[in-house]
């Protein structure tokens, strides 16, 4: 089989892992949305059926309505909670009859039926904090119309439904305007005052435990919201046998006790529920159906909790990487020779980046289901493009020269890609697939609402029920190895390029403290590493990397444009002058809250982009992926030498080289080796570089600024 074949079959099999053959073969799946009422509910119905001898698979926590009502129509689920008004208002065309006698011939008509409702009318409703409504004595929806300074957030579903935000304002007329926010983070906003006005639903746990005011539906706008268990036509009678017992039996006070023991007492869902089964005479359900602690042999339930989640959160952005590679650096190959096919296919990959995560996923699970084949391609178009944008810069970089002396070897194109091509592009492919994996280990979090798993479960789970612990239980292993894959964790690397030794060190300046460091406090130059790492040190900072930074004058002072802390210290030059750095064109190194740029000193004259750091050197070794117009391929003038660049994805490139070279061959490290379109020559004859990770710390006379990190 070809690789494309392997490939197709990698994702059909993704697509089908967890498709069974028959129902006989296969448990009941129990979905639900991703509030702590429908887990919980959700729970409630797996443990009844449990009871009865079904086994159960739970996919709890999933995304908002369309993406359990998609999961349920494509089969990818069996059964969940919906409610009345959600299908009148969100699933159904409008014009619907009321009451649950109306929706089942719509539903029918779909292949999907309702069983009898669980008893509870679980409304929509205004809140209001508390001291709010008593200072402005408010007690009806209508009155916020003479309040429009009240600041009001909501759900992002109650925003953009039918019954939602908008039409409700048009209803009364009310002046506010508002954004979108989790409930769980609304209510936290509303007591800490940063917020007056949010959605409730009428049996939400958490109305016991902050001090809000439900407002009055004086004009009765919204619709009767009955929980009702959804289902499609070919559920199994047994199965709506045992569930039967539930109908009619939960009222709003219970589902709001139920509701407050999970959110504002931190019982788990699965002992909410089994408890109330067995107090109702309909359980208990037996303890491998229910969310029992993770056995992890030495680790703590936590921490195997922690373990399991981190494997498969692993698992998902490792499929997710080898499907982008396959796809990406071929494709690369084959279109780079044909510039307008290349941007072409770079113009597709950046478009399907632009498509919402959420909505992404939603899309595919008409296609591929629920579970881990929907996550697992959307991370890969979201991978795909700095793999194959980094690829494509590469392959285009590789001189000409090269490839015109291999033609003339009698190398065949398959021979020049294997031995020339590829090994000059492969530092920089694979600083593509280091950007794809950071932003594919933090996109792996979304997975959760496709019933995935991985890290975004506890985070999910967490923000639902206001449980700062379950967050991080997430949020801190996935910070974690998001920091271990990206460029600030490896930072610096020995390497060569066509026999000069050289250390390059990688950092993303979003997430890397690079400042310019010229002076301390007193006046006094720094002149060397150690003394800037002591200083740093006394403010209980560290340095992980550093440099030389711009030239400077026998006095040490700095040579040309330079900007610290967002203070300018001296102005730009912009006329031609003696030495490397005025022969131009030259540029300016400039740091800007989380971005770095290299721009010739022209063009930056009449932007003035905002610095807060910045250094203008010379001369530009690359601008725009072309080397300097004056560099000699052949030019005897060779020196230590260091520069930085930045690549196509923002990351910021040092280099120096280890052994004497000259500017044509260090223009071309930066470019073909290193990836960096915009280079800027540092200095030559007094590089120095600081790598404690790889033992150096060059010392030698002092120098002017220094660039660290």
């Amino acid at each position: 089989m070809n690789r494309q074949g392997w490939v197709l079959a990698l994702l059909l099999t993704l697509a089908t892992a967890s498709a069974p053959t028959s129902a006989e073969e296969r448990p009941l799946v129990v979905g639900s949305k991703n509030f702590t009422e429908g887990r919980l509910l959700g729970e409630l119905l797996a443990q009844r059926l449990e009871a009865e001898g079904f086994t159960v698979e739970r996919r709890l926590g999933l995304g908002g309505t369309l993406i359990c009502y998609q999961a349920l129509t494509s089969g990818e689920i069996d059964l969940y909670v919906e409610y009345t008004g959600t299908l009148r208002e969100a699933i159904l065309p409008p014009g619907q009859a009321p009451g649950v006698a109306g929706l089942r011939a719509p539903l029918g008509a779909l292949g999907l039926e309702l069983l009898p409702p669980l008893g509870f009318n679980n409304t929509y409703a205004l809140a209001l904090a508390g001291p709010q409504a008593r200072a402005l004595e408010v007690t009806r929806i209508s009155q916020l119309a003479s309040h429009p300074s009240l600041r009001a957030a909501f759900s992002h579903e109650f925003l953009d439904r039918r019954d939602g935000w908008r039409a409700l304002k048009a209803r009364y007329g009310l002046p506010q305007s508002a954004v979108g926010i989790d409930n769980a983070l609304a209510y936290q906003s509303l007591e800490t005052g940063q917020l007056d006005l949010t959605d409730a639903n009428s049996t939400d746990g958490e109305l016991l435990r902050f001090d809000l005011r439900v407002l009055e539906d004086d004009l009765a706008f919204f619709p009767e919201y009955q929980a009702v268990p959804l289902v499609r036509r070919d559920f199994p009678a047994a199965a709506r046998a045992a569930l039967a017992p539930l109908g009619g039996r939960l009222t709003e006070d219970t589902m709001r006790r139920l509701n407050a023991a999970v959110a504002v007492q931190g019982a788990p869902f699965a002992a909410v529920a089994a408890d109330y089964l067995i107090g109702e005479g309909l359980g208990p359900a037996p303890e491998a159906g229910a969310e029992a602690s993770a056995k992890g042999g030495w680790l703590s339930p936590r921490g195997a909790r922690i373990a399991l989640r981190t494997r498969e959160h692993l698992q998902l952005t490792g499929l997710a990487l080898f499907g982008a590679c396959l796809l990406g650096i071929p494709l690369a190959v084959l279109v780079h020779r044909r510039r307008r096919l290349a941007r072409a296919v770079l113009y597709l990959a950046g478009l399907a980046q632009t498509i919402p995560s959420l909505a992404l996923l939603a899309l595919m699970i008409p296609l591929l289901g629920i579970g881990a084949a929907p996550a697992i391609v959307a991370l890969l178009i979201y991978a795909v493009l700095p793999i194959l944008r980094n690829t494509l810069t590469a392959l285009l970089g590789v001189d000409p020269t090269l490839r015109r002396v291999s033609l003339a070897m009698g190398l065949t194109p398959w021979q020049q890609l294997r031995y020339l091509v590829l090994p000059l592009a492969l530092p920089t492919i694979l600083a593509g697939v280091r950007t794809a994996t950071v932003i594919s280990l933090g996109a792996a979090t979304l997975a959760a609402f496709v019933g995935a798993g991985g890290l975004g479960e506890p985070i999910v789970t967490g923000i639902s029920l206001n449980n700062t612990a379950l967050i991080l239980e997430g949020a801190l292993p996935a910070a974690a190895l998001a920091l271990l894959a990206s460029p600030v964790l490896a930072y610096c690397q020995e390497d060569r390029f066509e026999g000069i030794a050289y250390t390059a060190c990688a950092f993303d300046p979003t997430t890397a403290d690079m400042r310019l460091f010229h002076r301390d406090g007193a006046g006094a130059v720094y002149g060397q590493f150690v003394s800037l790492r002591r200083a740093l040190e006394e403010q209980g900072l560290q340095l992980v990397a550093a440099m030389n930074g711009a030239m400077y004058h026998p006095d040490l002072d700095v040579v040309g444009y330079y900007v610290e802390n967002a203070e300018e210290i001296a102005p730009l030059v912009t006329r031609a002058g003696p030495g490397n750095f005025g022969l131009l064109p030259n540029g300016v190194f400039c740091l800007s809250e989380g971005r770095a740029a290299v721009i010739e000193t022209r063009r930056f004259a009449q932007a003035r982009p905002a610095c807060t750091h910045a250094m203008q050197s010379g001369p530009l070794l690359v601008e725009n992926g072309a080397l300097h117009p004056r560099f000699l391929p052949g030019s005897d003038s060779r020196f230590i030498r260091n520069g930085v660049g930045v690549r196509a994805d923002g990351t910021v490139v040092w280099a120096i080289t280890s052994t004497p070279v000259n500017f044509h061959r260090f223009a071309r490290l930066m470019r073909d080796a290193l990836g960096t379109p915009d280079a800027l020559y540092v200095d030559g004859k007094v590089s120095r570089l600081y790598a404690p990770q790889l033992g150096r710390a060059d010392f030698g006379f002092p120098v002017g600024p220094i660039l660290g990190v």
